[in-house]
């Protein structure tokens, strides 16, 4: 049996409140009355959030960054395809997956261990651990036990298997750095950060957006970017992590458009026009 636990939602939605007033012909927030712009923010701000729930469960991903915990009653068992064909793998769900926050199982004796992910392809000495399969954007993730290895013995007790995993396209980190630096401060980054595209408002030539990856992460979490800042920016709402995909950012404005207009009284499904949108990206897998 397996259970899926929401431990941190998205600090953020994809889709702004912005977006949907302009879509609904209401106009920038800047140029509404502060009473108008109250009662369009409460209404709108759940259904935003309802919208993009309900586009996440249609196709099994996650949007932008968030935080699970999948729960199981033992590892996979020995597939009689091993050897040729599969794996006895855990596939997490949620694609787009970011990281591993924490991969515990119940011993045998009652205690709660810790696996260790194997890079070595089988030569790094460790009897138990796990190698990791990225997946892909409509892919899950795969933790598969070490070269040549089985899963550990586990206590035949409820949920004796807790992966704790990070999963999104991105998400929004407030940052500060320096002009002509590359170090950034404000937020904690992790080692599988490297590589992954930055935006940081404000740090760019003439106040743009300064377009850059994360270059380097060190022990306690501070990191480096690829390209210097040329503005000084303090608390900036900085975006880590891929975009995501134009139709399904068009997937949820229409769908929440539909809740706004339908109201919460309305027992019709997702729109096939949102479905359309969405469908491509799906996740088939788990």
């Amino acid at each position: 049996m397996a259970d899926l636990v929401s431990i941190t939602p998205p600090n953020t939605e994809p889709v702004s409140l912005d977006d949907m007033l302009q879509l609904l012909g209401y106009g920038p927030s800047a140029y509404m009355d502060p009473t108008t712009f109250a009662m369009m923010s409460g209404r709108l701000t759940p259904l935003i959030t309802a919208a993009r729930v309900a586009c996440e469960n249609e196709i099994r991903l996650a949007f932008n960054t968030q935080s699970w915990l999948l729960k199981l009653d033992g590892f996979p068992g020995y597939d009689g395809l091993y050897n040729r064909n599969d794996y006895p793998g855990i596939r997490l769900p949620k694609p787009p997956f970011q990281s591993i926050q924490s991969f515990q199982y119940v011993d045998t004796a009652g205690i709660l261990q810790a696996l260790v992910q194997d890079v070595t392809y089988g030569n790094s000495g460790l009897f138990y651990g796990y190698q990791l399969s990225l997946g892909s954007d409509s892919q899950p993730a795969r933790l598969i036990p070490s070269f040549a290895r089985p899963w550990p013995p586990s206590r035949l007790v409820p949920n004796n298997v807790l992966v704790q995993f990070t999963a999104g396209y991105g998400g929004t980190k407030t940052v500060s750095i320096a002009a002509s630096a590359t170090a950034i401060t404000g937020a904690t980054f992790l080692q599988t950060d490297i590589g992954r595209p930055l935006s940081i408002p404000g740090a760019g030539p003439a106040a743009a957006t300064l377009m850059t990856s994360i270059a380097a992460v060190d022990g306690g979490g501070n990191a480096t970017v690829a390209n210097a800042a040329a503005t000084s920016v303090t608390n900036a709402s900085a975006y880590l992590g891929n975009p995501v995909p134009g139709p399904i950012l068009m997937g949820i404005k229409f769908l929440t458009q539909f809740y706004y207009e339908q109201g919460a009284s309305t027992d019709q499904d997702i729109p096939k026009v949102v479905r359309r949108l969405i469908g491509p990206y799906c996740n088939n897998v788990s």
